[in-house]
């Protein structure tokens, strides 16, 4: 898990900003951006994280006040995200670790079996 004061694991993912568009999402070239919210979720439309993401929507002025950016992190393609975006009107970017790269970076993954 990364705590407070450690480095940030670098990564390059697609990212899904609207209107069918796929750009490239660098962490380090984001810095300037800082503080950056990731919020990971597991899966664009599912009941659970549809909630989590319009919430997220909802308190965005309050993050855009305190001077931070926010990005969703999932799984899913990048053009399944920018449907995702577009249909609950998210205002923020979405990214697709559909490689499951940045998840097991930051130590995100959900290991739902041992949930039961």
């Amino acid at each position: 898990m990364v705590d407070v004061g450690d480095r940030a694991p670098e990564f390059t993912v697609p990212l899904a900003h609207g209107d069918g568009e796929v750009g490239e999402f660098t962490l380090s070239d984001r810095l300037d951006e800082a503080p950056l919210v990731l919020a990971f979720f597991p899966a664009a439309f599912s009941g659970t994280c549809t909630n989590e993401m319009t919430e997220f929507q909802d308190r965005l002025a309050a993050f855009e006040a305190a001077g931070a950016t926010v990005y969703g992190i999932s799984t899913d393609t990048p053009w399944a995200l920018d449907e995702f975006r577009a249909k609950h009107d998210l205002a923020f970017g979405l990214l697709s670790d559909y490689n499951r790269e940045v998840i097991e970076a930051y130590d995100s993954v959900v290991d739902f079996d041992s949930m039961g």
